[in-house]
């Protein structure tokens, strides 16, 4: 479920610094 947890964190911190 790690993997999981990293590809919400990497696309939400992406997110959050894009917009």
């Amino acid at each position: 479920m790690t993997f999981l947890i990293r590809y919400i964190v990497h696309f939400g911190s992406a997110n959050y610094f894009y917009f």
